[in-house]
């Protein structure tokens, strides 16, 4: 299990991108309180991850990763190209490679 808990946004950013891609962060309020938890298989991780903050996510057009995101708590909207989505706690969104992707995470 691997766990980073961090207010610094070079560090959640890098630790982050580890897990899935590059990407860029906009931070939309004064500080971030990164949570990121990972355990199973290296193949088929379980992520548990919170900004603790309202931030955007552009992830770019990743390849050769495809995910299942729960929403725990909070919001949020995922735009793959002309598809838009929009999740609260208890939702379950598929998120595919190789369309261009972003994330809002209130």
């Amino acid at each position: 299990m691997q766990h980073v808990h961090t207010n610094d946004l070079e560090l959640a950013i890098e630790s982050v991108k580890q897990v899935y891609c590059p990407h860029r962060l906009n931070l939309r309020q004064p500080a971030i309180d990164t949570k990121l938890n990972i355990s199973g298989p290296q193949q088929w991780p379980l992520v548990r991850l919170s900004y603790g903050a309202r931030v955007d996510v552009d992830a770019g057009q990743f390849t050769d990763l495809f995910l299942v995101m729960k929403c725990l708590s909070g919001e949020g909207r995922v735009r793959q190209e002309n598809d838009r989505h929009a999740w609260r706690s208890g939702s379950i969104i598929p998120v595919s490679a190789n369309r261009g992707t972003s994330f809002e995470f209130e």
